[in-house]
């Protein structure tokens, strides 16, 4: 079930829609956004063991947690 107002339904979906296809702002190209992604990554690696599991909760398309595979 939808639990936004009824007048944010419309908007909520045509946000929804702008994912469907690629990332619609190309974020993860961003070269802030890569410096980033190596910090958390260094982060990540140093307090996880090999083999581990890890879970992302989060939003997009999961380019963070591919560099994990």
């Amino acid at each position: 079930p939808c639990f936004l107002p009824d007048d944010l339904v419309e908007q909520q979906q045509t946000f929804e829609n702008l994912y469907q296809a690629a990332e619609p702002w190309d974020y993860s190209q961003r070269a802030i956004e890569k410096v980033r992604f190596d910090y958390v990554s260094d982060i990540v690696r140093s307090k996880v063991q090999p083999g581990s599991t890890l879970l992302d909760v989060g939003c997009a398309f999961g380019q963070l947690t591919e560099r994990f595979r």
